[in-house]
């Protein structure tokens, strides 16, 4: 079965500082064993990994350094434990630097 994952378009470019991911109360057990992309371009067409997490971190939440200049964001689940990804937000810090057509 291919990873889950779960993408959000910015709709412009941003410089992207910080990317915090808040996982279900019940789940965060499972929450380890991710990866956090940035992309540019449409993601079906470049490979920009900014952080993986493959260890357990405490609580439910998660911020991971992304310093990057992109559109798009992603996390991927990276281990078989589970199937599923149970976020319930992301969000993404950051400042607007391009325009709706970059």
């Amino acid at each position: 079965m291919m990873n889950p994952w779960w993408i959000v378009d910015l709709r412009v470019a941003h410089k992207i500082d910080l990317v915090t991911v808040y996982f279900e109360n019940y789940c965060f057990e499972f929450s380890r064993y991710y990866k956090v992309f940035a992309f540019r371009a449409h993601y079906l067409n470049t490979n920009s990994e900014c952080s993986e997490v493959s260890e357990k971190a405490s609580g439910n939440i998660h911020s991971v350094k992304c310093t990057a200049i992109a559109r798009y964001v992603m996390i991927q689940r990276v281990s078989s434990f589970t199937e599923f990804l149970h976020i319930c937000e992301v969000q993404v810090t950051g400042i607007a630097v391009g325009n709706a057509n970059q």
